[in-house]
């Protein structure tokens, strides 16, 4: 009989110490994952209880927000399809994305309540409110940015070098979380992929706007590179391979300053040979390729492989060979040129409130990578301002203001090359950083660089 009743005991304590072993394995390791699959019915459930947080603005613009229509709740967003692709969708048919998806538990009001909490209110039946997130971006630069691509395919990410605040994260074509029931059997099948977030999960070769690598990586290894002429003849060969400038243009003897201001590909070529492939392949690294990026957002991580040949070297040191980069990647790169060597680690997400206002959670700015020193910053800066001045970059002149940048035409096999800018301004206090990305459209100097004068512009007013 006392055997009995120790077994049985026994058997009761194992059962129960693995039903806490397996809440404690929920609660530790389980949760977050949970909280923010779409296939967790419960979460769905709470919707129907709480009232879903707003998501507002840099300036306490709202940009979503839940209302009362008529007996039901309606999630309501504000700016259209500028807007659709960085705050995504909240549908209990196709599930969520965007800052919906990634701060769903904090907009639900989940984050610090314990289960212990919840059941409790669920008790007493009381209503419930969630968190306010508040993000980065300027809704009226995001609403310029995106027409100004004009309906085209591309991106655009804005940041301030000084902070890593995204000021706008714009992918075009867009859509308006506002019909995504309406409108999804077509986007879903579209070939423009409205769905798709351009500006951090869009891998593009970047041309050369990756010319600021090799240089960072030129300038302080080289010895007496701002003193040598370098010859362009419009082409290079390198084993049997001919890569030509834009145009076939030869650009004749020129200094590294001029070379950046016309994109002298030969010059760049022989620049990257000189470095060799181990040098090349760190600055990238140290630049934040190959590196997957910590961001409030999902993003794809651009990608630098090691050149293997000389051919692949000479096409890595202007941007082609299989190099691809996101434009939020291209953003970091001008980044670490305008704010003295250093780049912030971005991020859209400013701080959560309560619905008393009462902060949360508020993002601390802290430095993410520091690929170049002040000096080279300092010289790249010059040659990029040139640019803008006396070179291909001459579409992003501003009246009154310095802007410094750099223009890429990245080619693509059967199809018109990408227009790709990356710029800063003010040069001598620079406030706002912009990469721009137009696919199949042509020259970067007239394609891309107007859409970043627009930006700018609209920021510095």
């Amino acid at each position: 009989m006392r055997n009995n009743i120790r077994n049985v005991l026994i058997a009761v304590v194992l059962m129960f110490s693995s039903l806490i072993a397996y809440l404690l394995y929920f609660e530790f390791f389980m949760r977050d994952t949970l909280l923010a699959s779409d296939y967790n019915r419960r979460l769905w459930e709470e919707e129907n209880r709480v009232v879903r947080g707003s998501i507002v603005d840099r300036n306490g613009n709202t940009i979503a927000e839940t209302v009362q229509d008529g007996g039901e709740r309606k999630r309501v967003y504000y700016g259209g399809p500028a807007i659709g692709p960085v705050v995504g969708y909240n549908s209990q048919q196709y599930g969520r994305s965007g800052i919906e998806a990634a701060y769903n538990k904090e907009l639900l009001g989940l984050e610090t309540k314990n289960p212990f909490l919840l059941f409790k209110q669920n008790i007493l039946g009381i209503k419930d409110r969630g968190y306010d997130v508040i993000l980065t971006i300027d809704s009226s630069l995001q609403k310029t940015a995106y027409e100004a691509l004009d309906g085209r395919k591309g991106a655009v990410v804005a940041l301030n070098p000084k902070t890593g605040e995204i000021l706008a994260l714009v992918s075009s074509p867009g859509f308006d979380p506002n019909n995504i029931e309406k409108d999804w059997e077509m986007m879903k099948d579209s070939k423009d992929s409205p769905l798709l977030n351009r500006a951090i999960q869009g891998l593009y070769p970047p041309g050369s706007v990756f010319k600021l690598i090799p240089l960072s990586a030129a300038i302080e290894k080289i010895g007496g590179l701002e003193e040598r002429t370098f010859k362009c003849t419009g082409s290079t060969d390198v084993d049997g391979l001919v890569i030509k400038d834009y145009n076939g243009t030869a650009h004749g003897n020129i200094d590294i300053r001029r070379a950046v201001e016309v994109s002298c590909n030969a010059t760049f070529i022989n620049i990257g040979l000189e470095l060799g492939a181990d040098n090349m392949y760190a600055y990238s690294g140290r630049f934040g390729f190959n590196k997957n990026l910590d961001f409030d957002l999902p993003t794809k991580m651009s990608v630098f492989p090691y050149p293997t040949s000389k051919r692949e070297l000479a096409l890595s040191s202007i941007g082609q060979a299989d190099i691809l980069a996101t434009p939020l990647q291209m953003a970091l790169v001008t980044s670490a040129v305008a704010n003295g060597g250093t780049i912030m680690r971005p991020y859209i997400v400013k701080g959560i409130t309560d619905s008393e206002g009462r902060i949360s959670y508020n993002r601390q700015d802290e430095p993410y990578l520091s690929p170049i020193t002040e000096s080279t910053a300092a010289k790249i800066k010059e040659m990029m301002i040139g640019v803008v001045k006396n070179g291909t970059g001459t579409a992003a002149k501003i009246s009154g203001v310095d802007v410094a940048g750099k223009t890429g035409t990245a080619e693509v096999e059967g199809k018109k090359s990408h227009a790709w800018f990356v710029g800063f301004a003010p040069a001598d206090d620079p406030q706002i950083v912009v990469a721009v990305i137009v696919e199949n459209s042509g020259s970067g100097g007239q394609v891309a660089a107007p859409v970043a004068k627009q930006v700018l512009n609209k920021y510095l007013k």
